[in-house]
């Protein structure tokens, strides 16, 4: 029986998804739901332990995605005090002569500088 309780919020994922069409976001959410639901009521799961797991897989999923864009912001600020950005944009414009690429890069370029004196600067 535990096993068929257990398979539920699976279930539940798999067919919000593939049979009501619904997007990966609300199924999930509803999925988390059912599953919290199942934990506190058909395992008799304390409510405490339940809201620290999810605060726990929230945090385990979150953390290295933030710690990705927080390296490739320090990264990108290192290029900048080091002035190697401008070799990087050199080297992207020495890949191609045609002018699509060129844009991309200096946009590129440009989105990177504007969101990087526009916050997270204290000179």
């Amino acid at each position: 029986m535990n096993l068929i309780i257990a398979i539920v919020p699976v279930l539940s994922l798999i067919v919000l998804m593939a049979f009501f069409k619904m997007s990966g976001d609300k199924s999930s959410i509803i999925s988390l739901v059912v599953t919290m639901l199942i934990a506190f009521f058909g395992f008799h799961f304390p409510l405490d332990d339940l809201l620290f797991s999810f605060l726990y897989g929230a945090m385990k999923a979150v953390s290295p995605i933030l710690i990705i864009i927080l390296m490739a912001i320090f990264s990108y600020n290192v290029l900048l005090k080091t002035e190697k950005m401008e070799i990087i944009k050199q080297q992207f414009s020495s890949i191609s002569t045609y002018m699509g690429i060129r844009r991309i890069a200096r946009g590129y370029g440009r989105i990177w500088n504007s969101r990087s004196h526009s916050c997270c600067h204290s000179d």
